[in-house]
C-alpha cells in the first residue's frame, strides 16, 4: 500500500512526523512552494485538487490562461466534462487502459476522488497532528 516502503502505515507516518522521509519536512516543502507560487504568478500556477472539485470549469480556464492557450469556451467546457471523476465512462476506460501500466504497489493509492477522504486512512491522533502542522506551516489541504 505504501509504494516501495516496506513498513506499516503507522511506521511511515512516524517517519513523516520526524521529517525522516527522503523529501524531508513535507509541510515545509509545500509551504515554500505555495509561497514561491504566490511570488511568481507568471511562472508557477498553484492548482489545488479541492478547488478543482469545487469548480473544475474555472480551474481548467485558469490553466488555459496560464499556459496562454488559444482555447474557446466550448472546448474548455468539454475538457472539464471529460476530466471529472463523475464521468464514469471515461474514468473507467482510463482506469482499465492505464492500470496495466502502473506498478501494482502504486494501485492502492488511487482512490475515489473525494475531498477529505484521506482522513479515513488516518487515526484521530494523526488527523489532529496534520491539522496542527498544516496551521503551523499555513498549508491547506
Amino acid at each position: 500500500m505504501l509504494g516501495n516502503f516496506p513498513g506499516t502505515w503507522d511506521q511511515f507516518f512516524a517517519l513523516f512526523q520526524s521529517n525522516g522521509l527522503i523529501q524531508g519536512n513535507v509541510m515545509q516543502y509545500n509551504s515554500e512552494w505555495t509561497s514561491c507560487a504566490a511570488e511568481n504568478p507568471k511562472k508557477i500556477l498553484h492548482v489545488r485538487y479541492e478547488d478543482m472539485k469545487v469548480n473544475l470549469q474555472h480551474e481548467v480556464e485558469k490553466i488555459i490562461r496560464f499556459l496562454a492557450l488559444n482555447v474557446d469556451e466550448i472546448i474548455a467546457k468539454k475538457i472539464a466534462a471529460i476530466l471529472t471523476f463523475e464521468n464514469e465512462e471515461i474514468s473507467s476506460d482510463l482506469r482499465v487502459s492505464n492500470m496495466k501500466q502502473l506498478h501494482s504497489d502504486i494501485l492502492p493509492f488511487l482512490r475515489r476522488g473525494i475531498v477529505g477522504d484521506w482522513q479515513n486512512f488516518f487515526t484521530d491522533t494523526q488527523c489532529q497532528y496534520m491539522d496542527r502542522t498544516a496551521k503551523m506551516y499555513e498549508v491547506q489541504f
